[in-house]
């Protein structure tokens, strides 16, 4: 008698089961949110500055905003060296060449508010760059972000004793690791 009951209630809830999607239908989002906090190491070499080039290693921190075919970063980086040193924050725009799939190339640029000191008495001012890079294992938390960029500063720093302005420009190279 309590197995036809049973059967009797259980019957009608399984008429209403649905099959779950088959897991190539699902979205491959990386668990659903569309932002990746991540660090990153590297070096740069600065070419143009009063101290001749200058080179400096450092790394930073930077919030991804990934929606597939546009990628976005918020970034805050420090650099230092035995005549470089620079401080920087700033916003990226991306295109990924690749929107839905797990590793992309990408290419855009962007632009930081940056204190630099090359060599000479420093400057502040805004830095603009250039970058192509490779987002590995986007849909997952670890990704990789291989990066390389061209920086320009449109900011000139002076020698010391007052002498001429020197806009620094040069290639950074990062890699970073993102959650």
């Amino acid at each position: 008698m309590r197995r036809a009951v049973i059967a009797l209630l259980l019957a009608p809830m399984l008429s209403l089961a649905q099959a779950r999607p088959a897991r190539a239908a699902e979205p491959e989002g990386r668990y659903q949110a569309p932002v990746a906090y991540g660090v990153r190491l590297g070096g740069l070499l600065a070419y143009g500055a009063p101290a001749g080039s200058a080179t400096a290693v450092g790394g930073g921190a930077y919030a991804l905003f990934d929606q597939r075919s546009l990628l976005a970063d918020v970034s805050a980086d420090a650099w230092g060296g035995d005549k470089a040193f620079r401080l920087a924050g700033g916003l990226g725009v991306y295109w990924a060449a690749l929107p839905q799939a797990n590793h992309s190339v990408y290419l855009g640029g962007g632009a930081r508010l940056a204190y630099t000191k090359n060599g000479g008495e420093g400057a502040f001012g805004l830095s603009l760059h250039g970058a192509v890079g490779l987002l590995a294992s986007r849909h997952w938390s670890p990704h990789v972000r291989l990066e390389l960029a061209w920086f320009v500063d449109t900011m000139g720093e002076r020698e010391k004793g007052n002498g001429p302005r020197h806009y620094a420009n040069g290639p950074m190279a990062t890699l970073g690791l993102g959650f």
